[in-house]
């Protein structure tokens, strides 16, 4: 049975208080998303076939043992892949980079300085008064994996956006889903746009009157 509403992105949760907003962000888009615990990624990937991931920003140290971790395999798949915090961490520590606690915690407003055109930040730090992110972390990348390159700064991060483009794997140390990102939802769109190449197909009005159909079928 075909799906009303095929999942195109899966936003991979790693206790982020974010989470949420960054499903709501997606689908602001026009592209129907939803959220999926860390450890139950690679069986959602074999059930719904996404077309992109999210990873989530979380609370934990990407560098402990015992931090939420997803399987390598995922990174081969040929899913583009944004990384956002923790995400962008998971990626580096499981990858083959380095992250560590820096004993400077970042938390607030920053200003990101991108350092070469990309794809992910197409658009963005052209004007001064808009480059404007958010960045809440303690750890951070120190040493990029193997075919990574640096796309971002700001003052107290050298690392704040990172790409290995032939795999169309991305990552970001601050967060766009958030308004004091000031050109967020720019970028979550240059991802899902020109990065995954997705097309916006999708509305909550025609969400709504999907479930609404499927419940009058199953109560009668």
């Amino acid at each position: 049975m075909k799906k009303s509403n095929p999942i195109k992105v899966l936003v991979v949760d790693f206790g982020s208080q974010t989470s949420q907003l960054i499903i709501r962000r997606v689908r602001e888009a026009g592209i129907y998303c939803e959220m999926v615990h860390y450890s139950q990624i690679q069986l959602s990937i074999k059930k719904n076939n996404p077309q992109a991931l999210i990873l989530s920003g979380g609370p934990s140290s990407s560098f402990e043992v015992k931090s939420p971790r997803v399987n390598k395999k995922i990174f081969s798949m040929g899913i583009p892949i944004l990384g956002i915090c923790y995400g962008m961490q998971i990626i580096c520590e499981i990858l083959g980079g380095k992250v560590q606690n820096t004993n400077r915690r970042e938390f607030g407003k920053s200003e990101i300085k991108v350092l070469k055109k990309n794809l992910l930040l197409k658009g963005i730090g052209k004007n001064k008064k808009k480059n404007q992110v958010w960045m809440s972390h303690g750890d951070e990348v120190i040493k990029l994996p193997k075919n990574f390159i640096r796309l971002a700064k700001t003052e107290n991060n050298d690392i704040a956006a990172i790409e290995r483009r032939e795999d169309k794997i991305y990552g970001l140390q601050f967060h766009p889903e958030v308004i004091h990102t000031v050109q967020g939802q720019i970028i979550i769109e240059n991802f899902l746009f020109k990065i995954a190449k997705l097309s916006p197909d999708w509305k909550i009005q025609s969400f709504l009157q999907n479930q609404i159909l499927e419940i009058k079928k199953k109560v009668k």
